[in-house]
């Protein structure tokens, strides 16, 4: 009967332990999560508003799209850049000028930002394109995608030069 007992007990132990870590991932995997996608659009078909600014169609504007690809909703609450160098922490959400936040976004749902001109984009300063949800969180454009950025903006700045 000991051997039983004691068989039942490390079972139910062991399964109990399976469970809590279960449940502790299912927790934490279990919420929102934001991407951060960015790029240059040349001349839009309907005229924007760009930094509170008057209507203009001329020019490529920075666009910056975050999506909650998460299970759960976040509230998106500011877009704007991380400079590589600065006093201020490097956040300067400022030239991006959306009266649209703070936005909830639920599972899927995507939120469109329109920023500067690119001449106006301190590309080779930034460390990245961010957005902050409403706790805190900083969510980052891949190092990558803006290499990606970065590059053909040397390309536009080369051809113009030519």
């Amino acid at each position: 009967m000991g051997t039983a007992t004691t068989t039942i007990a490390a079972y139910g132990a062991i399964l109990s332990t399976i469970a809590l870590g279960w449940n502790i991932l299912r927790g934490r995997s279990d919420r929102g999560v934001l991407k951060v996608a960015a790029r240059f659009m040349v001349r839009p078909e309907a005229p924007i508003h760009v930094l509170g600014g008057p209507p203009t169609r001329e020019g490529e504007f920075l666009v910056v799209t975050v999506t909650n690809i998460g299970g759960r909703p976040l509230v998106l609450g500011k877009v704007g850049f991380e400079r590589k160098t600065s006093d201020e922490e490097g956040w300067d959400a400022a030239l991006f000028n959306d009266r649209e936040l703070p936005k909830t976004l639920q599972e899927g749902d995507k939120h469109v930002g329109i920023g500067p001109k690119r001449a106006e984009v301190p590309i080779h300063e930034l460390k990245s394109i961010c957005a902050k949800d409403t706790t805190g969180k900083t969510w980052r454009l891949r190092k990558r995608e803006l290499k990606r950025l970065a590059s053909a903006a040397n390309k536009e700045r080369q051809k113009g030069r030519r």
